[in-house]
């Protein structure tokens, strides 16, 4: 019975484990692609201004809480835009 619970509690941690492995897999590959296009936008002629080597390696040390915080300030964006343009139709049509 002792085999049977042992069994089950290393399942148990294989799956987190997976878990977390997926979790750190899925945020890293999410900002290499925000910090390709920023890359990209930032590179001058012959490629000077910029070090992605250095940025990749800080990706990789804090990429998980590096992609729930810019979706969170994304999102915070968003609604704001969202909130302005709201204020502003209804300033357009109120004439009061």
């Amino acid at each position: 019975m002792l085999k049977l619970e042992i069994y089950y509690t290393i399942k148990k941690k294989e799956k987190v484990m997976q878990v977390f492995i997926c979790y750190y897999a899925i945020t890293f590959l999410y900002c290499i692609v925000m910090a390709s296009r920023r890359w990209n936008k930032d590179v001058r002629a012959g490629g000077l201004g910029i070090t992605p080597a250095m940025d990749t390696m800080a990706i990789a040390i804090m990429c998980w809480a590096l992609a729930p915080v810019d979706i969170f300030l994304t999102w915070v964006r968003v609604y704001k835009e969202a909130e302005e343009a709201k204020r502003r139709i209804d300033k357009e049509h109120n004439i009061f």
